[in-house]
């Protein structure tokens, strides 16, 4: 007797459950399709139920962004995006699964003539609703594409190769060029003692008796000032190159720490690179700050020791230089 009331017990609870589910799916197709009823409605006249049908359409989008959320997985595309990302992707879903339901809805009801949410059109939006809410499931979970590729990242290192070498070269070249101006100025101080006055409180009386340098020696003094002069022009060209290098490694790491697993892996070499190009360009800098101070005491010497010459040189070259300041 007892086994037979656990029996009826069952069934009971498995037809009640039936109904339930049957009453609920009911209910929201029937929200879901109101705006399709909606337009029905106005198009065939029926204005008695049109209240009713605005009510329920009131409550279509927020019920279908909200079967979208329930599909979105934690650790999915739209839930690990930012959070004003996040519910603009499951709204903009919403609106897009809202709107194939009831286009569908409304050509059905158009056909038979029939206004409401009768068993084929609630059958026919509920499979398609469910297999675009499989499919939006499906989507959410799968990887998503590499933010940089392998081979960019490869292209990218050796570019940054490259670019490395040219900073190296660059560095040797202004280590070669400190290295005349020093001398040139060695040899200017071997051969003349110290001047007593120099710099902005220069005055050409008030400058002691000092050998006069040759015409040739002259001229090789000037190159020599010009050349340091392109140099320090030429590689910062280089050095403003190199920066914006880094800056793009740096972006492009970020990236590849966001890619998968052989991204993530190549990314410490676009690290290595960004790190050598900057010891480099820092190296590079040092060694322009010691050429420009270099090359500007070698222009005060050229003016203290090459007589009148020297001095017609030095005013010259600080009338351009101010001329270039004025106008930037």
């Amino acid at each position: 007797m007892s086994d037979s009331t656990k029996g009826y017990g069952g069934c009971a609870l498995a037809l009640f459950a039936t109904c339930l589910g049957m009453s609920l799916y009911s209910f929201l197709i029937t929200i879901l399709l109101a705006p399709a009823m909606v337009a029905r409605t106005v198009v065939a006249g029926s204005t008695d139920v049109l209240p009713q049908w605005l009510a329920f359409a009131a409550l279509s989008l927020p019920l279908a962004t909200g079967l979208v959320r329930l599909v979105l997985s934690k650790n999915g595309r739209v839930r690990t995006a930012p959070q004003a990302t996040r519910w603009a992707w499951a709204f903009n879903l919403g609106a897009a699964l809202l709107g194939v339901l009831n286009a569908l809805a409304f050509v059905i009801s158009s056909a038979t003539g029939r206004i409401g949410a009768d068993l084929d059109i609630a059958f026919t939006s509920g499979v398609l609703g469910g297999v675009m809410l499989l499919a939006i499931f499906v989507w959410d979970r799968r990887p998503r594409p590499d933010p940089i590729t392998p081979a960019e990242i490869r292209y990218t290192v050796e570019q940054v190769d490259r670019t490395l070498h040219q900073v190296r070269a660059a560095n040797d070249q202004v280590h070669r060029q400190v290295l005349q101006v020093q001398q040139r100025l060695a040899e200017i101080r071997a051969s003349a003692p110290p001047a007593q006055a120099t710099g902005s409180g220069w005055n050409p009386e008030a400058v002691p008796v000092r050998p006069v340098q040759s015409q040739v020696q002259l001229r090789l003094l000037q190159l020599c000032h010009f050349e340091s002069f392109r140099c320090a022009d030429s590689v910062h060209v280089v050095y403003q190159s190199a920066r914006v290098s880094m800056n793009t490694l740096s972006h492009m790491e970020q990236r590849a720490l966001r890619g998968r697993a052989e991204s993530r892996e190549l990314a410490g070499h676009l690290a290595w690179g960004r790190n050598r190009l900057s010891a480099e360009v820092d190296v590079g800098l040092r060694r322009v700050q010691s050429l420009n101070a270099d090359t500007h005491e070698l222009k005060h010497e050229i003016r203290d020791t090459c007589g009148a010459p020297g001095q017609r040189w030095f005013t010259q070259l600080e009338a351009r230089t101010a001329e270039r300041r004025a106008f930037g």
